[in-house]
């Protein structure tokens, strides 16, 4: 082979000299949400271990570097193709997207877009130069509605969809670090994250002279050689334990049958699964100051869970081999089984499993070792579901509540409080016990886990929030309308981009600012807010709400209820007003006064959707 370099570079140096493409049989941007979760957590997990509030900018350069793998491209006829790295340069450029729009700093958000595109006689191209990725960018970029085209293209509706997530986890990951903040986004420690981003973090770039040297480069690293994954090595350091050669072959058949039901999941949940029984079951200790601590359990599972197991046998119960047999078949059979129940729900509704969707939709993702915690393998299938169903419920109301207060959900923040209060809390206890001791964390102002109730917090609208904002629309609209008698449409109300999303919509328009002081303020306030349709969100304009509320009769309840015509010949909706005792009215004109009622409104829907009174009613058989 000829001109094979291989160069560690900075994303700085990656990104500032050349463009890349692909070629035409190359596959489209396939990552999921989970695959953008692993690398934020990675990435602001590094950066955390280092940052301290008391900290400069210039203190930033002195980071510890963080290597995020490598990438192979051949370089041909001037041009460098991407041959392998596609979906990880594609989620950074969506990353320095959203630290463009976001970081305050001028000169850095200059800095940023030159990482993303470079400009030539006043034509835009971008440094991912994928003719089909181009207007999506421009989409994300400009942050104007999708065109047709884009609109039915799979890899771009893909994209839009892994931006959501973006924007959500790093709104999410850096709120409430600035010392000081209230529910803006941190955008001091954004820029120090954006520097140390562009500066620190590195990338193996491997370039060849020919797409067959590239390809074969690839072949060589994918299929040769490979070192075995800590999976691989646990199972054959605990089929090693097994003496006896028959049960031995009956345990490794019991292993295999577990990890291919959980790898359809995706090719690392068999090793998140085992992650999450083992912390859920048997960490006792969790590092707690930061990334120079020693690694204590918890951390050590997350790592090195096969190196855990085999110094910690004896604190596990792995005396005999008869223990190890159960180990695999017994425990890990069935704890991988409602770790597959969990994930499944996580991603989409499943009755009588709903708050596992509910938790999917936020940034948090330490839900299943949570909920598999006060699971026995002794415990009948029906009692497994209550459990885990009241587990979830109660994590879905302290997320939401944390949320409404703008406190981080953040995994960052959450895991010691999580793992000691959801996990060393709730091992060995029965169902009453657990619903109980729920009810009292919520009840407790000043519960480690911090789960205030809901309060007259000035919950609203702004730059970085707006997914958390539209999920708890869609939380209230769904109530409202279930409890009326309506079907659930809350799947539908989640969409956020193409033809059949939908937006949130200001009661107060733009451009009648009349009556008001501080009318940003007011106008982004949660009580003056609703869901619409994509389609109808637009053509609405700058209608003033006198006029507009006859189109709010035609959509979602929440909405419709702003006109007295919602309130006549509707049995279920004023069935559900009398019984709940909810300050429910129509306006003809929306001033102060009704966006403070409608706000209240908001915070009594929430106290009622997650209350105590949700945990107790998951807990029932």
């Amino acid at each position: 082979m000829k001109d094979i370099q291989g160069d560690a570079k900075n994303i700085r140096k990656l990104l500032s000299g050349q463009k890349f493409g692909i070629d035409y049989y190359q596959r489209e941007y396939r990552w999921g949400r989970k695959h953008v979760e692993e690398l934020i957590n990675d990435l602001t997990g590094a950066f955390f271990d280092y940052f301290k509030p008391s900290d400069q900018r210039a203190d930033v350069e002195n980071y510890g570097r963080y290597f995020i793998g490598s990438i192979i491209t051949s370089y041909v006829n001037g041009r460098f193709y991407i041959v392998d790295g596609q979906q990880r340069l594609t989620t950074i450029t969506l990353i320095l997207i959203y630290l463009h729009k976001s970081v305050p700093d001028q000169d850095l958000k200059k800095t940023i877009g030159e990482h993303i595109f470079s400009s030539r006689y006043g034509k835009r191209s971008y440094k991912l130069d994928i003719d089909s990725h181009e207007k999506c960018m421009e989409t994300l970029f400009n942050e104007v509605p999708p065109d047709d085209d884009n609109e039915h293209n799979p890899a771009v509706r893909n994209i839009l969809d892994r931006y959501d997530d973006v924007e959500s986890m790093l709104a999410e990951a850096f709120s409430g670090r600035t010392p000081g903040a209230d529910d803006e986004l941190a955008t001091e420690v954004m820029d120090y994250f954006a520097d140390w981003l562009i500066e620190n973090v590195y990338i193996v770039d491997i370039t060849a002279g020919s797409d067959a040297d590239a390809y074969t480069i690839f072949e060589t690293m994918n299929d040769r050689g490979l070192s075995l994954a800590p999976a691989e090595m646990l199972r054959g350091y605990l089929l090693a334990k097994v003496v006896d050669s028959d049960q031995r072959d009956v345990t490794a058949a019991s292993w295999k049958s577990t990890m291919e039901s959980l790898e359809q999941l995706g090719g690392d949940e068999g090793a998140k699964a085992i992650q999450s029984w083992l912390r859920s079951q048997h960490a006792r200790t969790i590092r707690s100051s930061g990334g120079r601590a020693a690694p204590e359990d918890f951390d050590r599972i997350g790592s090195e869970f096969h190196r855990w197991v085999r110094d910690n046998q004896r604190k596990i119960g792995l005396v005999g081999s008869s223990n190890f047999v159960d180990f695999v078949k017994r425990d890990f059979g069935i704890y991988a089984r409602w770790y597959r129940e969990i994930r499944l729900a996580s991603d989409s509704l499943i009755q009588g499993l709903e708050p596992f969707f509910h938790i999917g939709q936020t940034t948090f993702t330490l839900h299943p070792m949570a909920a598999l915690a006060p699971l026995h393998p002794s415990d009948p299938s029906d009692l497994c579901l209550r459990k885990l169903r009241t587990v979830a419920t109660a994590i879905d109301c302290v997320l939401h509540r944390r949320i409404w207060h703008s406190q981080s959900i953040a995994q960052s923040l959450m895991r010691v409080r999580m793992f000691d209060t959801f996990v060393l809390g709730l091992r060995g206890l029965g169902i009453d016990e657990l619903q109980q001791k729920f009810c009292d964390i919520l009840d407790d102002s000043e519960s480690d886990v911090g789960a205030p109730r809901f309060a007259e917090a000035d919950f609203r609208l702004h730059g970085n929030n707006r997914p958390k904002i539209h999920n708890a629309l869609a939380r209230l609209t769904e109530f409202v309308e279930t409890k009326s008698g309506r079907p659930s449409l809350f799947v539908k109300y989640l969409k956020r981009w193409g033809r059949c999303s939908y937006q949130i919509e200001h009661v107060l328009p733009e451009s009648h600012r009349e009556g008001f002081d501080n009318f940003d303020y007011h106008r982004n306030r949660l009580g003056a807010l609703v869901l619409l349709p994509g389609a109808v969100n637009p053509s609405l304009g700058n209608m003033r709400f006198e006029d507009k509320r006859e189109h709010y009769l035609k959509e979602n309840l929440l909405a419709s209820s702003l006109h007295e015509r919602a309130y006549e010949r509707n049995p279920g909706f004023s069935g559900f007003i009398r019984e709940s005792g909810l300050p429910f009215k129509p306006y003809e004109v929306f001033d102060v006064d009704a966006i403070n009622e409608r706000q209240e409104l908001y915070r009594q829907l929430a106290q009622q959707i997650w209350s105590t009174d949700s945990i107790r009613r998951a807990a029932e058989a």
